[in-house]
């Protein structure tokens, strides 16, 4: 009895699969991109939202003035977040102030921009702030973003903006 049953597969199923494959990832691979460089700006963004919510509350508690800004005035690139009480009234986190909380951002200056109309951002004891906003984008990356606006009310709001090169 001549059983000739193949146990193997043919090099035409063999390409067809392989093609299937490189087009399932070429349509993945750049969806999984964006969604990492989604994931990393929202980090970004929640870390800058708890900070300022962090600093309107103490200002309200306090019922003193606190100021957010970057912690080494050096740069200008908000890796390290610092709330504090401006006893010099110098707009800069400095040996003077009163440090009230510290955060570290998952930003890393060499692949993210934070755009800011100011270097940081003061809460009365009123709960009121200076409007003021900052923008996370990729640099050189056209693509999502993210806008965290302090309104003069002292709310916090933000918004996904599309960033351009």
């Amino acid at each position: 009895m001549n059983n000739n049953n193949n146990l193997g597969f043919s090099l035409t199923e063999l390409l067809i699969v392989l093609a299937i494959v490189a087009i399932v990832a070429t349509i993945g691979i750049p969806s999984f991109n964006e969604r990492i460089r989604s994931n990393n700006i929202g980090t970004v963004k929640d870390t800058l939202v708890t900070a300022l919510s962090f600093a309107r509350t103490e200002a309200i508690i306090r019922g003193n003035d606190v100021s957010l800004g970057q912690q080494t005035s050096s740069t200008s690139n908000w890796t390290n977040i610092a709330a504090y009480i401006d006893n010099n009234n110098s707009n800069d986190f400095d040996s003077n102030d009163t440090l009230i909380g510290s955060w570290p951002t998952a930003f890393n200056p060499d692949t993210l921009k934070i755009d800011s109309t100011g270097t940081n951002f003061e809460f009365k004891a009123s709960g009121e702030a200076n409007a003021d906003e900052l923008t996370i984008c990729y640099k050189n990356t056209a693509g999502e973003g993210q806008k965290v606006t302090v309104l003069a009310s002292g709310l916090i709001a933000t918004e996904e903006v599309v960033c351009v090169i």
